[in-house]
């Protein structure tokens, strides 16, 4: 057999073990996690990745942290699923009270909204404001409610297909792209834009409270 042959077969059983491996590695952090009687938050460790969908019925948060972690309410344990497809993590919330993803930097998102029995137009995703630096980019919004809260982001740069409502409260960003479809929704309260890049579809409307300059030019 050929050296290179041999070197492409090699790489391949590689990065078959290391999918394998890290789903072990997952599942013994659950199983860790499930395992402390005395806890009654569920916190699962995760590797960093590249990208992120997140398939949600009910509240999720992201906060600024140290390592990658979910942590939930043990008792929804059964409406978590978890798993992943190289640099891709799916996620699926059901209908959980509330969960919050800790991360140093938010993965790209796509969200998405399947499960049509609980679905809520208004349940809304929180950026909250211990993210003061980085970006946020989100793509294949699909009837999604953003929140930003006190955060600083270099940009934020969100594309949607469906309509989606977008809000900041007391952020600062400087570089705002959006593409947002018909009957969306922004509202910018008390929060600083820099520099924007926005294209709004039909039936769309604005809400500005607080002196925002860069959105009267």
């Amino acid at each position: 057999m050929k050296t290179s042959n041999k070197l492409i077969i090699g790489t391949g059983i590689c990065i078959i073990l290391g999918i394998f491996s890290y789903a072990f590695v997952m599942r013994g952090a659950y199983q860790k996690a499930l395992a402390n009687p005395l806890a009654n938050e569920l916190r699962i460790d995760f590797k960093a990745m590249k990208y992120l969908n997140l398939n949600y019925v009910s509240y999720v948060t992201f906060k600024h942290g140290n390592k990658h972690e979910i942590v939930m309410n043990k008792s929804d344990k059964d409406s978590l699923q978890i798993d992943y497809q190289g640099d891709i993590i799916n996620l699926k919330v059901g209908d959980i009270h509330n969960v919050t993803i800790y991360c140093p930097q938010i993965p790209i998102v796509s969200f998405a909204k399947k499960d049509k029995l609980n679905y809520r137009d208004d349940t809304p995703i929180y950026i909250d404001g211990t993210f003061q630096s980085g970006d946020f980019v989100a793509t294949s919004l699909i009837n999604t409610n953003v929140e930003f809260i006190k955060c600083r982001f270099d940009k934020v740069d969100i594309q949607s297909k469906e309509k989606a409502e977008i809000s900041m409260e007391e952020s600062e960003i400087k570089l705002l792209n959006l593409i947002l479809p018909k009957n969306s929704r922004l509202n910018i309260n008390y929060s600083k834009i820099l520099a924007k890049n926005i294209i709004l579809g039909d039936s769309c409307s604005i809400s500005i409270v607080g002196n925002q300059s860069v959105f009267l030019k």
